[in-house]
């Protein structure tokens, strides 16, 4: 355990392993649930394969500059950053920095590692093999401190990708930056990690900054239960599966104690204000009006595993 950490809040979710995976698409899930919004993996393949059909391989959510990753974090409201070598730097290094940078300002990542094929068995890809949501960073030193540190470590969730026979999923995985990153050829030594950060071709990944909503709402999480969509889209066909129940956690933050607040619930995309959201109440499928008692507050939804839901909180007097 290191001296100094930052873990954003994001519970770590399973993918559908169906149709070339959904890693790509989790991550993005994940990074939403962060700014207050769910969509199902059935619908964030939606958005970023757009006419082409989700048993197709070009179908699957990619990284990097052009990519229907942007396509479909547009698609979802949110904002971003790509990694761009020509701007960022060049080697494996310069992008730990500029996760840990992200981290610290609080904007989730999606990131493409190295899989250590002697454990999965699959085919090599020369660029990454998967796509990680990031979580977290730890340091033994001040994380003021923006410096490249072999013995920081990077956190994130591998999508319930490794699955151990006969023991608990493990999710959650730390490397030092230093031991995480490796060629393709060491990557795939038995004597190698399950991931790697590849450090011979040039890496891919986007930083989550925000949603597309104004300053004037509060800070909105959602946790998901159970963190995975059951049952699973069957592979090679593109029929949506049955939904089932999902119960969200919602946690508001950043109130004012005795304020009264509107949290809204929009079950489309495209109907949720980017402002004036009490005068455009009527595009909400619902609202909650809640008295804050504290700076942090947090209840209970249900929804079907296929719905969008959308949470926006603003006070009741704002426009």
């Amino acid at each position: 355990m290191h001296k100094y950490q930052k873990y954003l809040p994001i519970p770590p979710r399973k993918q559908w392993v169906s149709n070339y995976g959904y890693c790509g698409e989790t991550a993005l899930i994940c990074a939403g649930l962060y700014y207050g919004q769910y969509v199902s993996q059935f619908k964030a393949r939606d958005l970023a394969s757009g006419p082409v059909k989700q048993s197709k391989e070009k179908s699957q959510l990619l990284l990097g500059p052009g990519t229907n990753c942007q396509r479909a974090s547009i698609g979802m409201g949110l904002s971003f950053l790509d990694w761009e070598d020509e701007k960022h730097g060049k080697t494996a290094e310069d992008f730990l920095v500029w996760i840990k940078g992200q981290i610290l300002n609080d904007c989730p990542l999606a990131i493409g590692v190295y899989m250590n094929q002697s454990i999965f068995g699959d085919g090599c890809d020369d660029e990454y093999d998967h796509i990680v949501p990031v979580i977290g960073i730890e340091s033994n030193h001040p994380l003021s401190d923006m410096s490249y540190h072999p013995d920081d470590e990077i956190v994130f969730s591998d999508n319930g990708l490794y699955t151990p026979d006969d023991e608990p999923v493990p999710f959650i995985f730390k490397y030092d930056f230093s031991s995480f990153q490796r060629s393709r050829t060491d990557a795939n030594r038995k004597s190698a990690s399950i991931y790697s950060l590849p450090n011979d071709v040039s890496n891919v990944g986007i930083a989550l900054t925000r949603n597309n909503s104004e300053s004037s709402t509060r800070p909105v999480c959602i946790e998901a239960y159970p963190n995975e969509e059951r049952p699973e889209i069957e592979d090679k066909t593109d029929k949506k599966p049955s939904r089932t129940p999902l119960e969200l956690r919602i946690s508001l933050s950043c109130l004012v104690p005795g304020v009264v607040y509107n949290l809204y619930r929009y079950s489309k995309l495209s109907k949720v204000p980017k402002k004036a959201f009490n005068k455009h109440a009527s595009k909400a499928s619902q609202v909650w009006k809640v008295v804050s008692t504290s700076m942090t507050m947090s209840l209970t939804d249900t929804i079907w595993s296929d719905e969008v839901a959308v949470y926006r909180a603003v006070e009741a007097s704002a426009p």
